[in-house]
């Protein structure tokens, strides 16, 4: 009973870091993908179907956008809809209501990708491994809003392979298992420091994993790692 105890509050602390760490990226996101529309495509020109790749997807997004829009209670959104109801929002009021997963959707299908490449590019990353990081941890971050379980969790959606070797990710990561949580603690840990957080996510995330060693092998850790940087 002591050990599922320590296992549940390790748990929790873990993700109380994580959650914040990926809050932290969401805001970040959620800027430069209104910046990169708005200055490519036009503040509306993310409603256009012709910007799209999968009609499906589209529409999907399209709808989920407004039902988002028509619940939030949002100053900024109620103006919107009491003075420009026939108009579609700009992007930089879209992305305020929509949910990060629903964003993470909408990027992914541009048909345009060196946009998302121009995104990915300031959080030095490529952009392949960019769409699959944002998907990630957008459902990461539902695992932790909801409290679920991070440790010994095999995650649905799996980061991809970096493709590049000489990137910082790439050579931290090596060879572990993409659908553990390792990977995404490396990922948190050079966005977090890339952009100059005060967060301190490595630092507390490291000491709270040498205090419980043993439980590094579920989350894909390499073997006897050195627990001196994520």
């Amino acid at each position: 009973m002591i050990q599922v105890r320590r296992i549940y509050e390790f748990d929790q602390h873990l993700r109380l870091l994580v959650g914040t760490a990926i809050a932290e990226f969401e805001v970040e996101f959620r800027a430069a993908l209104a910046y990169k529309l708005a200055e490519k495509l036009s503040p509306t020109g993310y409603a256009l179907e012709r910007h799209f790749r999968r009609f499906g997807d589209y529409q999907d997004c399209m709808q989920r956008l407004d039902e988002e829009r028509q619940r939030s209670k949002e100053p900024f959104m109620k103006h919107h809809n009491d003075k420009y109801s026939a108009m579609e929002p700009p992007i930089w009021v879209v992305v305020e209501c929509a949910s990060f997963g629903l964003l993470s959707k909408m990027m992914s299908n541009l048909k345009e990708q060196s946009y998302v490449k121009q995104i990915a590019g300031t959080f030095g990353l490529p952009q392949d491994y960019f769409n699959t990081a944002v998907r990630h941890l957008s459902y990461t971050r539902n695992i932790c809003a909801h409290h679920g379980r991070l440790w010994n969790r095999q995650v649905v959606e799996k980061l991809a392979t970096m493709k590049s070797p000489t990137h910082e990710i790439s050579i931290r990561v090596g060879e572990t298992d993409t659908y553990r949580i390792f990977q995404t603690l490396v990922l948190l840990s050079y966005l977090t420091r890339r952009a100059g957080s005060k967060s301190d996510f490595e630092e507390r995330c490291l000491q709270l994993l040498s205090q419980h060693k043993d439980l590094l092998k579920h989350m894909g850790f390499p073997e006897h790692h050195a627990l001196d940087r994520l």
